[in-house]
């Protein structure tokens, strides 16, 4: 019989014609049992507890094999007439053992107490401010002087648009000026290529080369 007494236990008491006074008697005498079953599991339970924590602020750590035998603690399964279900009746504390795996539950602040905060005034990735001010300084103001009037103007309008209308992580960017020096080295790359007539500039096969030297270019007197 277990520490509850069950109301079909009761009902074949009364059904025997056992006294109701012996009945709530003995149902008084259950509850009393069963309180004193769960007051000592859950001293047991805080006790363990207790020492993990200590173990833990004195650097001695817990090894998996003590965790395993804590969780399998004969000490904590109650099976005996006066036992309870300590999960039914039992206030567990904060730093109890987890109910599914019977470890005890992690202290963060405790088992990593010198673990580095994230450090302050540090810079997060954030989108285009639209009062954003270019500022140009030694190569890259260089490189921008030697560039065509309006030419400045016209890629930095496309910088703020391109960046304006891309989505989520790839709009961010945690130094936008580094950004923008970036960009504007790509456009002066292809502002060489054109000059340097490598880009937009098809090549004449040789088919095309023989039949021009025999029949002319198109619209070429004979």
């Amino acid at each position: 019989m277990r520490g509850r007494m069950s109301a079909g236990l009761i009902q074949r008491l009364i059904e025997a014609g056992t006294p109701v006074a012996l009945i709530a008697e003995v149902a008084l005498l259950a509850a009393r049992a069963e309180t004193v079953a769960a007051d000592a599991v859950a001293e047991r339970r805080r006790a363990r507890d207790r020492d993990y924590r200590r173990r833990v602020r004195a650097g001695d750590g817990t090894g998996e094999g003590d965790l395993f035998a804590a969780a399998a603690d004969p000490a904590d399964s109650v099976d005996s007439a006066d036992s309870v279900d300590s999960a039914d009746s039992v206030d567990e504390a904060p730093s109890s053992p987890d109910k599914e795996s019977g470890f005890p539950k992690p202290l963060p602040k405790e088992i990593n107490p010198n673990s580095p905060a994230p450090a302050k005034g540090a810079r997060k990735a954030s989108r285009l401010d639209p009062g954003f001010v270019p500022h140009l300084a030694g190569q890259a103001a260089e490189m921008v002087e030697r560039w065509p009037p309006g030419r400045l103007d016209r890629e930095i309008a496309q910088f703020r648009d391109h960046f304006a209308k891309l989505p989520g992580a790839r709009g961010l960017s945690m130094d936008w000026q580094a950004s923008l020096r970036t960009w504007l080295r790509h456009a002066d790359d292809r502002m060489k290529d054109r000059k340097d007539g490598s880009a937009g500039q098809p090549a004449i096969g040789r088919t095309a080369s023989a039949a021009i030297a025999v029949f002319g270019a198109p619209g070429e007197a004979r």
